[in-house]
């Protein structure tokens, strides 16, 4: 990832964390105006996307046995740099979200970064490859 990109993430999810913190907002209000931030600043930012969860049968046929569901997928605009991140938004720091962050792993790029976003801000749990 173009550490741009990780800059203007960074910087997105702190003016929005900024605005919000302390008034009690739900995490669908924080996933909307990270998205809006997030698109003004010229990324692709899409809500709840759907990735297929792809189990390898004994003989080797892939079946889709479920899906997971992404609450932010940021992409960069740009075609010679597609860079990916997936951001989870928790409205409190309580809680072990390990194994969500580790589901994701499993099921999106590896290429993909994965970060955590919470009122005390952004964590990174992968960053992105080039």
């Amino acid at each position: 990832m173009e550490p741009q990109m990780k800059s203007d993430i960074d910087c997105a999810v702190s003016a929005v964390v900024n605005q919000f913190s302390g008034q009690g907002h739900s995490e669908a209000v924080l996933q909307k105006a990270l998205v809006v931030e997030l698109q003004e600043r010229g990324y692709v930012a899409c809500t709840e996307t759907v990735y297929p969860i792809v189990y390898l049968t004994s003989k080797g046929r892939s079946v889709i046995v479920g899906y997971v569901r992404i609450d932010i997928e940021v992409r960069s605009a740009s075609l010679e740099n597609p860079n990916m991140v997936i951001l989870e938004i928790k409205k409190n720091t309580t809680g072990n979200h390990a194994a969500q962050l580790a589901k994701y792993e499993a099921v999106v790029p590896s290429r993909a970064g994965i970060a955590l976003v919470n009122p005390g801000g952004i964590t990174w749990n992968r960053m992105p490859s080039q």
